[in-house]
């Protein structure tokens, strides 16, 4: 009995001290947590003072004290629009100090103007330019900084336009034709950075097999807008305007239009539905919203085009028809 007494008793510490390990280990492990934090911690706080230190350097070491740039009056003929770009150097004199500034490789003299230099130029419409450096001599000394700048006038001047249809499609084939019924809204997506370049129509054309068959103007009014929300409301979407005055004044990011028509598509044919925006230099924007392939068998498919550019890319022609830019 005595014996068995003692077992339980060795059998009771060995326990207490298995826990009392697990309890160690837990606290260790608690222990080694925190000094990882702290060591991270320390880390970042080494790395923020680096970069702060490096970035008070750069401040330091830069000639100027700001640069500024804005585009000018737009040429579509030639397809470009002007830039003026400024700097405000820390030092210089107003005499003997002469700054050029490097664009694309080209170097064009820059003229003081009471504390900056400025410089004006026509650059590509529809291309990006790289604004690199600003070089300043004085006394036979050359300084230059640094400026790494991208002008991409065709998204800062000009709009970019998509477009995308939400809603169904029913086809009921009569002979070697296919009835269609496309209902929905269609939402028109509009960045328009550039204020004095208001949009002046939007319009959906209907193509068949690349030929235009039909132009449906949109109703750009505030009750027009409105409305064609107010139909789709019913399928449970919502899309808010901005109040009539911010709308009058093109304060919007989107435009809508509600489509509820028929339409018949012969077996082997492709119909396509684009929105057509036109802005206040007649410049057309082209963006495809939807497309439907019927193939020779009278089944309607998704066509190709529609993964590849549908609401993401838009075409810019003149008002001639001939093609500026292909987004």
């Amino acid at each position: 009995m005595k014996k068995h007494r003692m077992t339980i008793i060795i059998a009771a510490f060995c326990i207490f001290l298995l826990l009392k390990i697990a309890s160690l280990k837990n606290d260790i492990a608690d222990l080694r947590n925190e000094m990882n934090s702290q060591i991270f911690q320390v880390s970042d706080e080494v790395r923020n003072i680096t970069s702060n230190v490096r970035v008070a350097m750069e401040e330091q070491n830069n000639l100027l004290s700001q640069q500024s740039w804005e585009y000018g009056a737009i040429n579509i003929e030639n397809k470009e629009v002007e830039l003026h770009f400024s700097v405000f150097p820390k030092e210089y004199s107003p005499k003997d100090t002469k700054a050029s500034l490097i664009y694309n490789g080209a170097e064009y003299p820059m003229v003081l103007e009471g504390n900056k230099f400025t410089v004006a130029m026509n650059i590509p419409l529809f291309e990006d330019s790289l604004i690199e450096r600003v070089i300043f001599q004085e006394n036979g000394v050359v300084r230059m900084q640094a400026l790494d700048m991208s002008a991409s006038p065709r998204y800062d001047c000009l709009p970019s336009i998509g477009a995308t249809l939400y809603g169904s499609f029913e086809g009921t084939p009569t002979g070697d034709i296919l009835t269609s019924h496309r209902e929905g809204l269609i939402v028109i997506d509009i960045e328009n950075k550039n204020h004095k370049n208001p949009i002046k129509e939007v319009t959906l054309v209907t193509i068949m097999d690349g030929k235009e068959i039909e132009r449906i103007p949109v109703d750009l009014s505030h009750e027009a807008q409105r409305a064609y929300l107010k139909k789709d409301s019913q399928d449970g979407n919502h899309y808010d305007l901005p109040s009539p005055s911010d709308f009058a004044n093109q304060e919007y990011f989107q435009l809508f239009y509600y489509i509820d028509k028929d339409e018949d598509i012969p077996f082997g044919s492709t119909l396509e539905w684009y929105i057509e925006v036109v802005d206040s230099y007649g410049l057309h924007y082209y963006a495809l919203c939807d497309d439907v392939v019927v193939t020779k068998d009278g089944n309607p498919e998704i066509g190709e085009k529609k993964w590849e550019n549908m609401g993401v890319k838009s075409n810019v022609y003149d008002g001639e028809g001939k093609i500026l830019y292909i987004g």
